[in-house]
Formats: structure tokens, C-alpha cells, sequence
């Protein structure tokens, strides 16, 4: 429910909260008492954050805003049957999400997620992120600028899924509501995904993750492995070859991921899987934890080796 609406901004009513929202900026949550969630919300630079602040500032506006809330929310919890409450939460909930992706407004995407977000591979693996790393993750991977995002309705999944729903595939502890259909993703557009909608135990809602299928979800699986699929391997530490200065280290298994450290050659690093193309060696990142850390697995630039010190 749209509470107000400025030259280039937007308050709306959503399940329990107040999004106040400048698109591509930033995106500041409030909840039902005009209270701003600072977990919520999102700027995208320093001068988004006094931009927004500026706003939050104005006395005679918050006062307004507030207003207009307490109306809202004393319609909401109204029993008499003729008061008017406000739309269906979840619906507008999901309209908010569909045009965030639709214009690729990344603030508002991220004002929307929870603590954390899924991103899985459709009957591949799933990682879990925090919502700047997500919002990275889309940003390279899934979501570029050319991309013409469609929602439409669901494909029918029965076979695949034995019957059983979508939501069934995603983690039940996260309260999975809803899960909506989508087209033209990825650098070919040519991946489908669901969105998937959950719901805190205080009724509101947020975006808990992305199920994404690059070669769609009724397309040949086996020749459309997940970029981000790992497998096992015998291989367990890795050289880089002392001719290299230094190798690069990446967040996902290619060079068009971001560069996040590098290795010095002559160094050994531990390989705790290998790319389903067999190109690229997860291993290790530098702060000794197991995560998207990928430096290439051509043997000019690397091979297998013996534990250092043996």
C-alpha cells in the first residue's frame, strides 16, 4: 500500500513495515511505530546515507508519515467488519520485489532480504550469503544490466519434484510462503529462477533467497551445470608455479568473478574442491576458512602437489 509518494520517492505499507524508499539509492525500513530498523536498511554511498537522513529529518514529514501509520495500523487492528484495513501484506509484499528486480534496483533488493540469503542451483548446491555478498553475487553473475527480467507463472515441476511443492526443496526452518517464477537471467538470459518470499515468527516478510536454473528448470540439467557447482576431488593441495609472480584468487570459478586476494607462486595451497569444468580449484581462502575462493586450474599455472613440509 503506497502511504505516500514524492517527485522521486516512495513510502509504502508492506506486512508490518514502512519502506521509504529512493530507487537505486537507498532504502530506509521503519516499523509500525515510525521507529527506523536500522538492520533494514540500505545506502548505497555516504551521500545516499545524508540524502535519506536529511529526509528522515524533516519533522513535519515523519509527522505526517506517522500519521498516516497510525491509521493504517488502527484499521488493521480493528475488528469491527467494516473498518478498512489495508491490502493483502504478502501480495504487496511481492509486488515490491518483482519491481525491484524488474528495474534492477539493487537498494531496494537488499532492503528486502533478511540476515541472510540462499542462493541455490536448481539440483545443484546452495551457499548461503549476507545480503552485501548477495547483492554482489546478482550483481556479477545473474543480474546485469542487459538482462530483461519476466515473471510469469510457474512451470509445472510434479515429475521433477515427486509431487512435491517447490517450497519443499528450500530449508523449512526459514518459513518459506511463496515462491515466484522468473525468465531472462544470467549472461545468456537464458536462466529461470524462482524468488523465494518467507516469514518471520512477527508476521512480517522478506526475500530468503534465489533458486536459479541456467538452463531452466525443465531444460537438460546435465548440460547446464551451476557455476558455482563443486566437486570432490582426490587432489589435495595445489602449487602455483614458481615462473608466476603471483596468481590471481577469485570469488567464483572464472576471471569475470571479482579478484579477492592472490597467491605468490611457489606457494601451496589446500584444495577443498574442483569446478565442474575441472578448470578452476576451490581452495582454501587466505583467512584459513572454506569459502568462494577459485584460482585456475591450468597446469601452466598450477598442479597437484604434496602437503608442504613433506
Amino acid at each position: 500500500m503506497v502511504i505516500f509518494t514524492f517527485p522521486d520517492s516512495t513510502a509504502q505499507f508492506i506486512g508490518g513495515a514502512v519502506i521509504y524508499h529512493i530507487p537505486s539509492v537507498s532504502s530506509a525500513v521503519l516499523d509500525f511505530e515510525g521507529n527506523l530498523d536500522s538492520r533494514n536498511t540500505h545506502y548505497e554511498s555516504d551521500e545516499a546515507r545524508a540524502r535519506l537522513e536529511t529526509v528522515l529529518a524533516d519533522a513535519d514529514l515523519m509527522a505526517r508519515l506517522q500519521t498516516r501509520i497510525n491509521e493504517i495500523w488502527g484499521a488493521y487492528l480493528n475488528e469491527d467488519e467494516g473498518a478498512a484495513g489495508p491490502g493483502d501484506p504478502l501480495s504487496e509484499f511481492q509486488a515490491l520485489l518483482v519491481r525491484a528486480v524488474e528495474t534492477h534496483d539493487f537498494a531496494l533488493m537488499q532492503a528486502l532480504m533478511g540476515d541472510s540469503f540462499g542462493l541455490g542451483g536448481w539440483r545443484s548446491e546452495g551457499w548461503v550469503y549476507s545480503p552485501d555478498e548477495a547483492i554482489q553475487q546478482l550483481r556479477l553473475n545473474y543480474l546485469k544490466a542487459d538482462n530483461d527480467i519476466r515473471f510469469q507463472d510457474a512451470p509445472d515441476l510434479s515429475q521433477q519434484l515427486g509431487g512435491r511443492d517447490i517450497l519443499s526443496v528450500w530449508d523449512p526452518a526459514v518459513n518459506p510462503v511463496s515462491a515466484l517464477h522468473s525468465t531472462g537471467w544470467a549472461s545468456d538470459g537464458k536462466a529461470e529462477a524462482f524468488l523465494i518470499v518467507a516469514q518471520r515468527s512477527d508476521g512480517t516478510f522478506y526475500w530468503a533467497g534465489i533458486l536459479i536454473a541456467l538452463g531452466g528448470f525443465t531444460g537438460d540439467v546435465a548440460q547446464q551445470p551451476d557455476p558455482h557447482s563443486v566437486l570432490e576431488t582426490d587432489v589435495k593441495y595445489v602449487q602455483v608455479s614458481p615462473f608466476l609472480e603471483a596468481l590471481p584468487i577469485y570469488s567464483g570459478p572464472g576471471d569475470s568473478y571479482a579478484q579477492i586476494g592472490e597467491i605468490f607462486g611457489g606457494m601451496a595451497a589446500t584444495v577443498t574442491g574442483v569446478s565442474a569444468d575441472g578448470q578452476w580449484w576451490r581452495v582454501m581462502c587466505p583467512d584459513d576458512t572454506v569459502g568462494d575462493c577459485w584460482i585456475s586450474a591450468d597446469p601452466n599455472m598450477t598442479e597437484p602437489t604434496t602437503p608442504p613440509g613433506l
